[in-house]
């Protein structure tokens, strides 16, 4: 109840933002092919990135982070609400937050 409170705060604080001032008319300018294709590219960059650097901890060429023993036990504990939040709300709130509101 409060990630979905906060979302539709900072959603509201994100429109109003925007009507108040859009210097770079976002939302205003239709999507172009180009802009799918750098994104799609940049995605699989870092899933590839993602997949060595998981091939080098599992052959033991980088070793285990610390953390991760406490990562898996908080993710066993509730696995539905830690994968509803890691999957859907943390990237939300993270594009709400830097790029909303930092930029």
């Amino acid at each position: 109840m409060s990630a979905a409170g906060l979302l539709a705060l900072f959603t509201w604080y994100y429109r109003r933002q925007l009507q108040a001032e859009n210097p770079r008319n976002f939302g205003k300018t239709p999507v172009r092919f180009n802009s799918i294709l750098i994104v799609m590219t940049t995605f699989i960059a870092l899933l590839a990135v993602q997949f060595l650097w998981m091939l080098l901890i599992v052959n033991h060429i980088l070793p285990t982070p610390d953390n991760q023993a406490a990562v898996e036990a908080a993710t066993n504990q509730l696995p539905f609400w830690n994968n509803a939040y890691d999957v859907f709300l943390a990237p939300i709130f993270e594009e709400f937050i830097f790029r909303g509101f930092f930029f």
